[in-house]
């Protein structure tokens, strides 16, 4: 099994590689971390989901190019989370702090 250590996915086709920050939806805030295999499992899931649940119970089916990419960085023996986005002209923005 190839699992991105970054990804809270299971079905990574790949040990590393970017991951990118996917909102629940319904919960404020709230995000699954994964990498672009789990995306695409996930959206998957998504649209099945849809197909019964509309209006509010509706997940957002968004794209892999829109969401966040999420960044861990290594600071000695600690890992720390560092959030950035990625805007369209290339321009990094800090969306939070290190935890």
């Amino acid at each position: 099994m190839n699992k991105n250590s970054n990804c809270d996915g299971d079905h990574c086709s790949c040990r590393g590689g970017e991951v990118r920050r996917l909102p629940f939806g319904h919960v404020d805030g709230g995000a699954a971390i994964l990498c672009y295999a789990c995306y695409l499992h996930e959206l998957q899931y998504r649209r099945e989901w849809n197909k019964e649940h509309v209006g509010a119970a509706a997940f957002e089916l968004p794209s892999w190019a829109s969401l966040e990419i999420y960044l861990p960085a290594q600071i000695g023996s600690e890992t720390v989370i560092v959030m950035d986005a990625i805007t369209p002209s290339g321009r990094v923005v800090r969306k939070g702090g290190a935890s």
